[in-house]
């Protein structure tokens, strides 16, 4: 971890917030609290924030809401959730999204540090995915309308007859267009970068 790097614990309970707060400083874990998702989200330290523990029923922004919205935004980030009465479907749904863990309420302490201790030991390889991300959807953002459309359909699996086929243009130059969204993403072919999308949702990233 760096000196800017912090873990976020995230829950209306303001005593259960201050005593797990308390937990994580005393071993000499840097943390900031906050009461509810909306103040994390607009925090401006927030880009440097290397977990987030989180109530999953919370008034406003549920966990649930903030885990969603930032797997659009840092989807890296991981999120340790808390809950005293958590439905088998939530569960599944949010580890499905990329959830590290539920923790039950009444929570203990040694069980919260150990998660909390793997996340930041993986913090250095999240840091690299993060820059592979950013340098990824910086040469997407660099496709034309029409590049991006052929970028969505190879991204589909789709064959260039196809994609010939629903851009209504000849099947040479569907080729010409294929060659160019490789060349413009750095990829050495269809294989290369479709494997560059599989460690992350980039669809989640574009809403």
């Amino acid at each position: 971890m760096t000196h800017e790097d912090f873990v976020a614990v995230i829950d209306d309970d303001d005593d259960l917030r201050e005593m797990l707060c308390l937990m994580l400083h005393g071993l000499k874990i840097p943390v900031t609290g906050y009461s509810h998702g909306r103040e994390f989200i607009e925090d401006a330290q927030r880009p440097h924030c290397a977990c987030v523990v989180v109530d999953l029923r919370m008034p406003g922004m549920s966990g649930i809401e903030l885990q969603r919205h930032i797997r659009k935004d840092t989807p890296e980030l991981p999120v340790i959730f808390m809950t005293a009465h958590a439905d088998v479907r939530v569960v599944v749904d949010a580890m499905r999204d990329g959830a590290v863990e539920f923790l039950q309420k009444p929570i203990q302490g040694q069980e919260l540090l150990d998660c909390v201790q793997q996340c930041l030991q993986q913090l250095p390889q999240r840091k690299q995915k993060k820059r592979e991300r950013e340098v990824f959807m910086a040469r997407l953002a660099n496709l034309t309308p029409r590049e991006r459309q052929v970028f969505e359909q190879i991204a589909a699996g789709m064959s260039s007859k196809q994609i010939a086929d629903n851009l209504s243009v000849t099947l040479n130059t569907a080729e010409q267009y294929r060659s160019t969204v490789l060349k413009k993403m750095h990829a050495s072919s269809t294989a290369k970068l479709l494997s560059a999308l599989e460690p992350w949702d980039y669809k989640a990233t574009l809403k």
